[in-house]
């Protein structure tokens, strides 16, 4: 953000590249330019009057304004110029670190902000600015197909944090999309047991589930293979776990399990016997609860 400070007001360039002013706390937007060059400010309050002339970097004119700055029309300032900064650090850093949590973004540029300014001032709470921040974060993102055919994976998001490939597979033919990085699918080849699961709450739009394989190390369970699937049919579950055995031998990872825990679906359960046919395919004890649930309530 470029500021251009005067005694009694400064002019901002916006993140949308517009330019605007903010004095004594309230801020302006550009109405007009006259003939003889005056620029004409008016506040950005729909319902307010209040404006300032501006001629060679001076104010030259208020109109509604009172001596103390506020306006005519009341209505409490928008925010300080260093409160406006700080936010506008926040967006820095949503731009700069797309995948990262808008709420951590903002605790983290609130506590840099009163650590350099030493001061308790009141930025507004994360409640009354996290709209604007998500849609801010929305307006940088790549527009969400309205096709699966149409999905383009940004780059950055076939990246780890460390720069190594994170993209397991891309197939459009059958519309799989799979992430893994090289840790987690040493992983995987390392353990002998690996848990499956899929989820439809959490999956992307125009998929219809998320699925996850999940291996134990020394501490606990840890996902290490995502992948989003268009449906829960056979022929799905046998695209991705071919594409997941040749990911592994790119690199270098054998995939050997000696048992796979599932839920209690055919589709899968017959995909991984045939990718796997060594491994034992256990169904998970819930699912089976679920399932037997589900056959009860068919009966009532």
């Amino acid at each position: 953000m470029s500021i251009v400070k005067d005694d009694s007001f400064s002019l901002i360039s916006t993140q949308s590249n517009k330019d605007g002013i903010v004095f004594k706390n309230y801020h302006f937007g550009m109405k007009r330019i006259n003939k003889n060059g005056t620029q004409v400010w008016i506040c950005t309050h729909k319902l307010c009057n209040a404006a300032i002339n501006i001629c060679n970097g001076s104010i030259v004119k208020t109109s509604s304004i009172k001596p103390d700055g506020s306006h005519e029309f009341e209505h409490q300032p928008k925010m300080s110029l260093d409160i406006y900064e700080c936010i506008k650090s926040i967006k820095r850093r949503i731009e700069e670190e797309p995948t990262a949590a808008v709420s951590l973004l903002y605790d983290q540029q609130v506590k840099k902000f009163r650590r350099e300014n030493g001061t308790a001032a009141s930025i507004p709470v994360f409640d009354r600015v996290k709209s604007s921040l998500y849609e801010y974060r929305s307006s940088k993102q790549p527009l969400v197909p309205k096709a699966l055919s149409s999905i383009d994976i940004p780059y950055r998001l076939t990246r780890t944090l460390l720069d190594q490939n994170f993209l397991l597979c891309n197939n459009q033919l059958v519309s799989v999309v799979g992430f893994a990085s090289s840790i987690g699918i040493k992983l995987l080849g390392d353990n002998a047991h690996w848990n499956a699961d899929g989820t439809f709450r959490t999956a992307p739009k125009l998929f219809y589930q998320s699925y996850s394989i999940h291996v134990w190390d020394k501490f606990s369970m840890k996902p290490v293979i995502y992948a989003a699937l268009p449906n829960k049919n056979t022929n799905t579950y046998d695209t991705f776990l071919n594409e997941l055995i040749v990911y592994a031998q790119i690199n270098g990872i054998s995939l050997t399990p000696k048992s796979i825990l599932i839920d209690f679906e055919m589709a899968a359960h017959h995909a991984f016997s045939k990718n796997f046919p060594t491994a034992k395919i256990k169904g998970c004890q819930f699912h089976f609860g679920q399932n037997i649930w589900r056959q009860i309530k068919k009966k009532v």
